[in-house]
């Protein structure tokens, strides 16, 4: 919705599938991986609704962080506990993956113009 596409070319859909389904590898990685992400998180990873949950809830939250309509911190959805932001939501490698699955979908004006470490 926020990109405001409303179809697209079924050979397209497959790519951007296949390449979301690498960015939520690279999520669960990230989120493991991480000394600082609280236990409680990764309690969740073994029930397999709540591990997709919480990938498709960092995406979202990276995704918003880099788009143009949602610059205001109160537009970003928060956890309790905190996932620490540098190594998840805001972490570059994400940021990489979102901007070139944008640049997959000709929406990628509608993103900011490099990563966020680079502001």
């Amino acid at each position: 919705y926020i990109c405001g596409l409303s179809s697209m070319r079924k050979g397209l859909w497959e790519k951007c599938q296949e390449y979301f389904r690498k960015i939520n590898r690279d999520i669960a990685q990230l989120l493991t991986r991480s000394r600082s992400v609280d236990q409680a998180f990764l309690q969740f990873f073994g029930d397999e609704f709540l591990r997709l949950l919480m990938v498709r809830f960092v995406f979202c939250s990276g995704a918003l962080r880099l788009h143009k309509a949602f610059r205001e911190t109160r537009n970003y959805p928060e956890t309790y506990p905190q996932l620490p932001k540098e190594e998840t939501v805001e972490s570059p490698h994400l940021q990489k993956h979102i901007l070139e699955l944008a640049s997959m979908l000709d929406v990628r004006n509608l993103f900011l113009d490099n990563t966020l470490e680079d502001y």
